[in-house]
């Protein structure tokens, strides 16, 4: 199925986007989905892009991050619950830089939640599981 990777694009996430392409190269030709669909998040869902695997090899350097602003990974289950996106596991990668979490937000995903947290060791989700990325 799908895989489906939400990025952090909050004005903090700058720095580290090369590890963050880097993740999502990998992830995809590890894993090999039918598709990845990347969603650039900040305060809202600022954009997406699909991809398909013939483009899982340069999936690094097609990738057009879009946000900036604010921090609530919130609006992705939002997003997908009213666009009906459905996968196989969602990825969250982020700098871990959150405020408080509700985590009824995301009780409409229906699937696997795993943030990917590079930078700040003592974000811990209350929701799905948190692997610390170096």
């Amino acid at each position: 199925g799908e895989l489906i990777v939400a990025c952090d694009t909050s004005g903090s996430m700058g720095g580290i986007y090369p590890t963050v392409f880097g993740e999502i190269a990998r992830i995809a030709e590890n894993v090999n989905p039918d598709g990845v669909r990347v969603i650039w998040w900040d305060s809202a869902v600022c954009g997406e892009q699909l991809f398909k695997p013939h483009e899982f090899n340069t999936i690094g350097s097609l990738l057009k991050p879009a946000g900036g602003g604010g921090t609530d990974p919130a609006c992705v289950p939002k997003f997908m619950a009213k666009h009906n996106i459905k996968g196989e596991c969602l990825l969250m990668l982020t700098d871990g830089y959150i405020g408080h979490q509700n985590p009824d937000d995301y009780s409409t995903l229906g699937m696997p939640l795993l943030w990917c947290v590079k930078g700040n060791t003592c974000f811990d989700s209350p929701v799905g599981k948190t692997v610390h990325v170096e």
